[in-house]
């Protein structure tokens, strides 16, 4: 048979595309397919099923074109002119609203710093599935553009499996290869096993994904103190994940601004999510062009998070930087009262979590003597007045951390969008719609 034209010939929502891709293309919110391994040069899934799509679906019959085939009257009745085709297609690839007056009402805050609701109105496109009645039409539209239900998508050279996932997710027979062998396993653990094992694939990987890391943990353990033994510490305590995971950026990282691909792992071995919790919901780090900066308890109580007259503090570094907004803001006797008022001076985790605060925030002078951090000054003050048995933190030489970061700019490049910096932070408020 003749090949048909076909609607990428003839039409692409490109701006909708572009501007729904800046949505799943953000590195504070990659999707869940990207986050299996790191891959180069990603593609996204929006632009992905679009172009699959486009590529297999008839143009529409408008004008005097010779090379479009007439549509029979049960498509022509279905989509009786082609603005209705498009608004089907855009649907049918999820992008359910106006992304580009939403990208624009979007950079219009940002310029302005205003805070707004999400613009968008609805999920993002990467995570709608077709449903039945789509795929049905879809089919209907693709047999007889191609005289058969039978789709076969091959993609020879599929790198991290983008193309051939969204190929596969509309019902497709997919054959994907990739010659670098992480790509391999990459590609079997996106599109072979899931679609092999099903549902309870999932629970195998928990049960021995967590007999690996015990085996693991066993060895390393004796060099490596994790959080469940109390970070830094050596006897146990228990901390939050949330606290783990501040107490360890200092500890790793010695510096208050670092990669954001690192926070993220860091985030993913405590098994939380930096950008929902750590970031949008405990706002514990601001987002900054490819890297993260720690908010300390002035900052987090600019952004609400630290209150002194909260009835409870969901984490315990909640509690601890209330205490040192309070010694920092309001002095030592104000400090004294809350403490006693909330039983925090006997409290053993605080004081523990005290302990490894000092231990992991870098400890390094100035001239005079007094700490380069003002967040070790509050703490070693707090530590004679409240706990005067803990160990003064001991000195350490100042790291050089300034080139590092440029290091790391220059090697990585701008990361994220304005959209990701803002929404992060709280300048704009976008739902989540994972």
């Amino acid at each position: 048979m003749n090949t048909p034209k076909l609607l990428i010939e003839q039409w692409l929502p490109i701006a909708e595309i572009g501007a729904e891709c800046t949505r799943d293309t953000s590195a504070a919110i990659h999707p869940p397919l990207h986050r299996l391994h790191v891959w180069w040069a990603r593609r996204p899934l929006t632009v992905s099923r679009a172009a699959v799509l486009s590529s297999l679906l008839p143009a529409y019959p408008v004008g005097d074109d010779p090379d479009i085939r007439p549509w029979p009257g049960k498509f022509t009745k279905l989509f009786p002119s082609f603005d209705g085709y498009k608004s089907w297609f855009l649907r049918l690839i999820g992008i359910m609203g106006d992304p580009v007056a939403a990208r624009k009402l979007l950079d219009w805050a940002v310029k302005r710093g205003k805070k707004i609701s999400n613009p968008y109105g609805y999920p993002r496109a990467l995570t709608v599935n077709p449903t039945e009645d789509q795929l049905r039409v879809l089919y209907d539209l693709l047999e007889w553009t191609w005289g058969t239900r039978e789709i076969t998508f091959c993609d020879p050279m599929a790198g991290g499996g983008s193309i051939p996932f969204e190929a596969l997710r509309y019902g497709m027979t997919v054959y994907a290869n990739e010659l670098n062998p992480v790509a391999s396993v990459i590609l079997k653990a996106t599109l072979d096993y899931p679609a092999r094992f099903g549902p309870s694939l999932a629970d195998d990987i928990r049960k021995y994904g967590k007999t690996w890391a015990e085996r693991v943990r066993e060895r390393l353990e004796p060099f490596y103190p994790l959080a469940d033994q109390g970070l830094l510490l050596g006897r146990t305590v228990e901390f939050d994940p949330i606290t783990d995971w501040y107490l360890m950026a200092w500890d790793a990282f010695s510096a208050e601004e670092f990669p954001a691909d690192e926070a993220r792992k860091l985030a993913l071995a405590l098994g939380i999510d930096l950008e929902k919790d750590i970031v949008r919901e405990k706002k514990l780090v601001q987002k900054k062009s490819g890297t993260v900066v720690l908010n300390g308890a002035a900052a987090r109580r600019k952004k609400g998070m630290v209150d002194a007259a909260a009835e409870r503090f969901p984490h315990l570094i909640d509690a601890l930087h209330t205490a040192m907004m309070i010694y920092d803001e309001e002095g030592s006797k104000a400090c004294t009262a809350f403490i006693d008022r909330r039983g925090l001076r006997g409290d053993s985790r605080i004081k523990a979590l005290v302990e490894a605060a000092m231990q992991a925030i870098p400890a390094t002078r100035d001239k005079s003597g007094a700490f380069l951090r003002p967040e070790l000054c509050t703490l070693d003050a707090m530590r004679l007045l409240f706990w005067p048995d803990l160990p003064a933190p001991k000195e350490e030489v100042e790291p050089v951390v300034g080139k590092q970061m440029e290091m790391f700019r220059m090697a990585e490049g701008k990361e994220g969008t304005e959209e990701e910096e803002q929404a992060e932070a709280g300048e704009v408020e976008e739902s989540g719609d994972e």
